[in-house]
Protein backbone atom coordinates (compact mmCIF):
# COMPACT_ATOMS: atom_id res chain seq x y z
CA UNK A 1 0.00 0.00 0.00
CA UNK A 2 1.12 3.20 -0.81
CA UNK A 3 2.49 6.16 1.63
CA UNK A 4 -0.35 7.99 0.08
CA UNK A 5 -3.24 5.31 0.52
CA UNK A 6 -1.90 4.87 4.40
CA UNK A 7 -2.11 8.13 5.11
CA UNK A 8 -5.78 8.71 3.81
CA UNK A 9 -6.38 5.77 5.26
CA UNK A 10 -5.55 7.20 8.74
CA UNK A 11 -6.65 10.80 8.51
CA UNK A 12 -10.22 10.78 6.54
CA UNK A 13 -9.76 14.96 6.75
CA UNK A 14 -6.47 14.69 4.73
CA UNK A 15 -5.65 13.93 0.97
CA UNK A 16 -2.26 13.11 -0.30
CA UNK A 17 -1.88 14.82 -3.83
CA UNK A 18 1.79 14.02 -5.37
CA UNK A 19 3.48 13.93 -2.32
CA UNK A 20 1.58 17.05 -0.63
CA UNK A 21 -1.28 16.72 2.28
CA UNK A 22 -4.30 18.81 0.69
CA UNK A 23 -7.27 19.70 2.93
CA UNK A 24 -10.39 17.73 1.95
CA UNK A 25 -12.82 20.35 2.73
CA UNK A 26 -10.86 22.73 0.72
CA UNK A 27 -10.39 20.44 -2.63
CA UNK A 28 -12.15 17.01 -2.92
CA UNK A 29 -11.96 16.82 -6.40
CA UNK A 30 -14.61 19.43 -7.36
CA UNK A 31 -15.27 23.16 -5.84
CA UNK A 32 -17.36 24.11 -3.24
CA UNK A 33 -19.76 26.56 -4.25
CA UNK A 34 -21.16 27.16 -1.32
CA UNK A 35 -20.82 29.88 0.96
CA UNK A 36 -19.01 28.38 3.58
CA UNK A 37 -16.71 26.33 0.95
CA UNK A 38 -16.27 29.75 0.09
CA UNK A 39 -15.16 31.04 3.56
CA UNK A 40 -13.02 27.77 3.82
CA UNK A 41 -10.94 28.50 0.92
CA UNK A 42 -10.59 32.54 1.36
CA UNK A 43 -9.41 31.64 4.86
CA UNK A 44 -6.93 28.93 4.12
CA UNK A 45 -5.32 31.92 1.56
CA UNK A 46 -5.55 34.48 4.41
CA UNK A 47 -3.94 31.15 6.95
CA UNK A 48 -1.14 30.99 3.75
CA UNK A 49 -0.40 33.91 2.90
CA UNK A 50 0.02 35.55 6.66
CA UNK A 51 2.15 31.98 7.10
CA UNK A 52 4.44 32.45 3.99
CA UNK A 53 5.09 36.49 4.17
CA UNK A 54 4.78 37.80 8.38
CA UNK A 55 6.14 34.74 9.49
CA UNK A 56 8.93 33.91 6.35
CA UNK A 57 7.77 29.94 5.72
CA UNK A 58 7.07 28.10 2.46
CA UNK A 59 4.91 26.17 3.58
CA UNK A 60 2.33 26.11 6.54
CA UNK A 61 4.11 25.52 10.08
CA UNK A 62 2.79 23.66 12.55
CA UNK A 63 1.16 26.63 14.39
CA UNK A 64 -0.82 27.84 11.26
CA UNK A 65 -1.44 24.07 9.65
CA UNK A 66 -3.33 23.59 13.33
CA UNK A 67 -5.19 27.53 13.10
CA UNK A 68 -6.53 26.44 9.40
CA UNK A 69 -7.76 22.89 9.99
CA UNK A 70 -9.42 24.54 13.13
CA UNK A 71 -10.92 27.30 11.21
CA UNK A 72 -11.95 24.59 8.68
CA UNK A 73 -13.84 22.65 10.93
CA UNK A 74 -15.39 25.49 12.88
CA UNK A 75 -16.39 26.77 9.37
CA UNK A 76 -17.71 23.05 8.24
CA UNK A 77 -20.09 23.20 12.28
CA UNK A 78 -21.36 26.68 11.22
CA UNK A 79 -25.27 26.57 13.14
CA UNK A 80 -26.02 29.56 10.87
CA UNK A 81 -24.81 27.29 7.63
CA UNK A 82 -25.09 29.41 4.21
CA UNK A 83 -26.52 32.14 6.31
CA UNK A 84 -23.82 32.68 8.64
CA UNK A 85 -22.54 36.52 9.27
CA UNK A 86 -18.74 37.41 9.59
CA UNK A 87 -17.97 35.72 12.57
CA UNK A 88 -16.90 39.17 14.57
CA UNK A 89 -20.65 40.17 14.39
CA UNK A 90 -21.79 36.49 15.25
CA UNK A 91 -23.77 36.38 18.19
CA UNK A 92 -22.38 32.48 19.23
CA UNK A 93 -18.55 32.41 19.51
CA UNK A 94 -18.04 29.02 18.73
CA UNK A 95 -13.49 29.87 18.77
CA UNK A 96 -11.69 29.04 21.85
CA UNK A 97 -10.58 32.48 23.22
CA UNK A 98 -6.69 32.04 21.58
CA UNK A 99 -7.51 30.41 18.33
CA UNK A 100 -9.88 33.52 17.95
CA UNK A 101 -6.85 35.78 18.49
CA UNK A 102 -4.60 33.94 16.36
CA UNK A 103 -7.17 34.24 13.39
CA UNK A 104 -7.82 38.01 13.51
CA UNK A 105 -3.88 38.74 14.18
CA UNK A 106 -4.12 36.53 10.62
CA UNK A 107 -6.86 38.44 8.90
CA UNK A 108 -5.38 42.01 10.34
CA UNK A 109 -2.30 40.93 8.18
CA UNK A 110 -3.90 39.03 5.71
CA UNK A 111 -6.89 41.04 4.92
CA UNK A 112 -5.77 44.27 2.92
CA UNK A 113 -2.54 41.90 1.22
CA UNK A 114 -5.43 39.60 -0.03
CA UNK A 115 -6.32 42.70 -2.96
CA UNK A 116 -3.26 42.10 -4.85
CA UNK A 117 -2.37 38.54 -3.83
CA UNK A 118 -5.95 37.01 -4.10
CA UNK A 119 -8.35 40.24 -5.84
CA UNK A 120 -11.07 38.38 -6.70
CA UNK A 121 -11.77 36.26 -3.31
CA UNK A 122 -11.25 39.28 -1.56
CA UNK A 123 -13.85 41.32 -3.49
CA UNK A 124 -16.22 38.31 -2.86
CA UNK A 125 -15.52 37.88 0.45
CA UNK A 126 -16.45 41.97 0.84
CA UNK A 127 -19.05 41.91 -1.45
CA UNK A 128 -20.38 38.40 0.52
CA UNK A 129 -20.96 37.49 -3.09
Amino acid sequence: MSRCMEKREKDRDAVCVRGEKKDAALDDGRRKSSRIGREQRTVAQMVRLYCRHAEGNEELCPSCRELLDYAVLRLSRCPHGERKPYCQHCPIHCYRPEMRERMRRVMRYAGPRMLWHHPVAALRHLLRL
